[in-house]
């Protein structure tokens, strides 16, 4: 039985508590953490919370952003993602996403460099606490606001020069599917694999946060997953969709189109 998750950044407006309550009632066996919300709610509190709704963290979000020019700045990402892996230690969240940074005006050398030396910051917290990194790459219209990685090759050519078995990729369908070289990175990526986005690419998306409902998109999802199942997948799901399409009275509706897509992806 594949295990599915929703990442809170799909109900953006309901709290961590509501979060929690809603996606247990809605049949979904995990939850993708975002940090925010519970620093909000409180660490200890949420651990609780979870364990009452048997609900496992499929991922906690987000840290990196380490392409800072200014050494103050840059100290101040890699002080944000060690508090990150202590948050995620203290949840017992087997895996940190990390965002590399946008470009700025700088080098792609230039922003690999600090990239490599902010990874390079953090393993040892990392290998310490036994949580894992995952560098997602991102869409290309996401670059200037998130990072400068924007394919799996590029993200794997990190990994593979870090050599740390701690740090691996996060796959989403949204951020990869129109790379033509998918497919062939899926299999390099491998046992780097650490999770997985699902969501789909309206037809007619009409901005940045217009992300779709698996399977109401133009993705090949079906083809996709049973590559990256192919690569040795078997970890839980986790559907994360960024909208601003949708108000919090419509939440509850989402989630069931979000759990009965999932479903159809298998038929």
């Amino acid at each position: 039985m594949r295990c599915v998750a929703v990442n809170e950044f799909t109900t953006p407006t309901w709290s961590f508590e509501e979060d929690v309550r809603a996606y247990a009632a809605a049949d979904f066996q995990g939850i993708g953490v975002v940090r925010d919300k519970v620093q909000a709610y409180g660490v200890e509190p949420a651990f609780e919370l979870l364990k009452k709704h048997d609900l496992k963290i499929s991922e906690l979000c987000v840290a990196g952003f380490f392409t800072e020019s200014n050494a103050d700045a840059f100290q101040c990402r890699v002080e944000d993602a060690r508090q990150a892996i202590d948050m995620a230690t203290q949840l017992e969240a087997d895996v940190l996403i990390l965002l590399a940074g946008p470009p700025g005006n700088q080098t792609f050398d230039k922003n690999s460099d600090l990239l490599r030396r902010g990874l390079e910051a953090i393993l040892p917290a990392a290998e310490q606490t036994g949580v894992r990194l995952a560098l997602e790459p991102v869409h290309p219209m996401y670059r200037n606001g998130y990072s400068f990685i924007v394919t799996l090759a590029e993200a794997l050519d990190v990994c593979e020069a870090i050599g740390s078995s701690r740090l691996g990729v996060w796959l989403d369908t949204y951020h990869l599917w129109w790379d033509n070289n998918l497919f062939e990175q899926i299999d390099r990526a491998s046992s780097r694999i650490f999770g997985v986005h699902i969501n789909d690419f309206k037809k007619d998306t009409q901005s940045f946060l217009d992300q779709g409902v698996p399977g109401e998109g133009v993705i090949p999802l079906r083809r996709i997953l049973d590559a990256i199942e192919k690569a040795g997948w078997e970890g839980m799901y986790s559907i994360e969709i960024f909208s601003d399409r949708t108000a919090a009275e419509d939440y509850g509706d989402l989630l069931r189109r979000c759990r009965e897509g999932f479903n159809a992806i298998w038929e």
